[in-house]
């Protein structure tokens, strides 16, 4: 193969090479296994029926992907491509332009979605590749989701170019097409890698944070891009080490939980003395997080368009106001509600904007009728506004949230937002240079440290349990008391008072630092569980990005055991995790693998160093 054939392709590949010196002069080489894992599904992760929350959104029972109709239609369930011509044809050029650089006898593996196998098989026979049989991967647990019969397997095209069969070696201890590979592959497979979650460790979804237990299929968490992605599959199995690490990171007090070779985003500072003088950014095993690195947290992604440009900033303020100090009420007969302010009466120029803002207010004050008191309320007679106040950011002072709409407006209004919440929730103590609030609500507390560093805020947050004695107001005993989320913003600096770093870019994209204050080893029975996220491997925990699974190296080393020799070369179109390049290396193969995802990239190069202990040689440049 020659070079000008190597490069001729998309300008945004990744390529990664395994032992790319031996691979031939500037190409692959003849390969004799060729590996994809396209999927090729519409699939969106609702597929689950009709729930409370459908309802109260105004959804369809029948409009998720699964359809629930008494009628299904099949052509619009969620196991299907939006348009499958379209998607065979992109396969058969995906197929057509590997086979210049495969050798004739190669053996071809190409997972794949149940759904779209005749989509795949279509395409295998258009490109000149003949179907021999089907290898079917057996998971130690179904998906946790909904179907019919929930899945456990996931399927394998196996095959060869047409009449040019591959060469065939014997396999010690697996003949059958049905292989049985736990997700650490202890059964068969000696790695262990199997990055897992204690199951009540929390994950930040669009809702806030929840344990990850409690996810379903078509949650959304949050990614190291900045945005919210669709969890595709929920998984469990006993966790086989007899410890979890325990992490804490500076800026919160809720540690996380996970298996000892859980990978987090890391930022490792290089230091001179006390003096920070550089540092490398890195996926880490959690067994090897150290106290004084820095975890790291995504700033949020700048919107492209404003979900609701029709608004002003000073709707915005307000809106962030009644977060804080805001209820809903009615009033007369009707079933309007009204947006109502709770404040204190120094605040006239609260007062002031809220009349200015509604053609018609209303006060309340207590005085009035001989109650003393400080305090004054303020309705606004916009029964729209009151739909709009509760459907962006709830009702009740414990379930107040913002919603993803919210988070995604421009720069200025989501800091209208925090400044109207810190008005009425918040305040900058004397001598202070930061700015302090409080709120009962978790998921509120949640999205406001979200929102704070995408308009110039390091955002800490400290959960603070309810005393044992509730005490009493005015001789009355307090029957329950609330968890309060205490919240401190600071200006986003990229040293902090005591020389640590706090915000750093890294391929383009801003992250919060979070100082790791300590790791510790904690004694553990029991299961664990993991997410898969749709187009990306990533999900925020309570302490900072981390990496879900990878697929077990068994999966590829059993087709490069029946096809190839050590010294043999395998070509992977869909590298993903790197599972492939791994096995290549634990077999003495020679592997070639394509990914567009940078962010897989320093995964596929983390996982190699980690296994063979050397340095991965990164060359920069585009190819095309």
């Amino acid at each position: 193969t020659s070079e000008s054939e190597i490069t001729s392709s998309p300008r945004n590949l990744r390529w990664v090479c395994h032992r790319s010196s031996s691979l031939g002069n500037g190409g692959v080489g003849r390969t004799r296994g060729f590996s994809t894992g396209c999927y090729g599904v519409g699939y969106d992760g609702t597929n689950h029926p009709q729930n409370q929350r459908d309802k109260a959104q105004g959804r369809a029972p029948g409009d998720q992907n699964r359809d629930w109709s008494e009628d299904y239609q099949d052509l619009d369930a969620w196991d299907h491509f939006k348009d499958q011509a379209e998607f065979e044809q992109f396969l058969v050029r995906v197929f057509g332009a590997a086979l210049p650089h495969v050798a004739e006898d190669a053996a071809w593996y190409t997972w794949h979605a149940s759904a779209t196998s005749d989509s795949f098989r279509k395409a295998w026979l258009e490109a000149g590749i003949r179907y021999h049989q089907t290898i079917t991967w057996v998971k130690p647990t179904h998906v946790l989701g909904f179907a019919m019969w929930n899945y456990r397997s996931e399927p394998c095209l196996m095959g060869w170019r047409q009449g040019h069969k591959p060469p065939v070696y014997q396999v010690a201890d697996e003949s059958s097409n049905v292989w049985e590979v736990d997700w650490e592959g202890k059964a068969r497979c000696t790695d262990g890698l199997h990055p897992c979650l204690h199951p009540e460790a929390h994950v930040l979804t669009e809702a806030g944070y929840r344990p990850i237990q409690t996810l379903t299929v078509g949650d959304k968490v949050y990614a190291d891009d900045g945005t919210f992605h669709r969890v595709s599959a929920v998984t469990c199995h006993p966790y086989k080490s007899s410890d979890l690490v325990r992490i804490v990171a500076k800026g919160g007090n809720t540690p996380t939980l996970s298996s000892d070779n859980h990978p987090f985003l890391i930022w490792r500072p290089t230091r001179q003395g006390s003096k920070i003088t550089g540092g490398e950014v890195s996926w880490l095993r959690a067994d090897q997080l150290q106290a004084g690195d820095y975890t790291m947290t995504p700033v949020l992604a700048e919107p492209k368009l404003d979900p609701f440009p029709e608004k002003d900033e000073e709707y915005w303020f307000l809106f962030g106001l009644y977060l804080a100090q805001g209820h809903l009420q009615k009033a007369g007969h009707g079933k309007n509600r009204y947006p109502v302010f709770a404040l204190h009466k120094k605040r006239q120029d609260l007062l002031s904007r809220i009349a200015n803002h509604w053609e018609s207010t209303s006060e309340y004050d207590t005085n009035d009728y001989g109650v003393i008191s400080q305090g004054v309320t303020v309705m606004a007679f916009d029964p729209t506004s009151g739909e709009e106040f509760e459907e962006l950011g709830g009702s009740l002072a414990h379930a107040k949230r913002i919603t993803a709409e919210v988070l995604w407006l421009p720069r200025a209004k989501r800091l209208a937002v925090l400044r109207g919440w810190l008005n009425g929730d918040g305040c900058r103590v004397h001598n202070r240079n930061y700015w302090q609030g409080k709120t009962t609500s978790p998921d509120l507390a949640a999205h406001l440290a979200l929102l704070g560093p995408s308009v110039g805020y390091r955002t800490n947050v400290y959960r603070y349990e309810p005393p044992e004695q509730l005490g009493t107001i005015q001789g009355r005993q307090i029957l329950s008391q609330r968890p309060e989320y205490h919240l401190y913003f600071y200006e986003l600096e990229q040293m902090d008072r005591r020389g640590r770093s706090t915000l750093l870019e890294h391929e383009g994209h801003q992250y919060i630092l979070r100082y790791v204050k300590s790791v510790e080893r904690v004694p553990y029975e029991g299961d664990v569980w993991n997410l898969s996220v749709e187009g990306s491997p990533t999900f925020q925990t309570a302490v900072g990005m981390s990496h879900n699974t990878q697929k077990p190296t068994r999966l590829f080393e059993l087709p490069m055991l029946k096809h190839t020799r050590p010294g043999g070369i395998c070509l992977e179109t869909f590298a993903g995790s790197g599972s492939q390049l791994i096995a290549a290396e634990r077999l003495g193969r020679r592997c070639f693998a394509v990914e567009l995802n940078p962010r897989f990239c320093d995964v596929i190069v983390q996982r190699w160093e980690q296994f063979t202990g050397q340095t991965a040689v990164r060359v920069t440049g585009e190819a095309g």
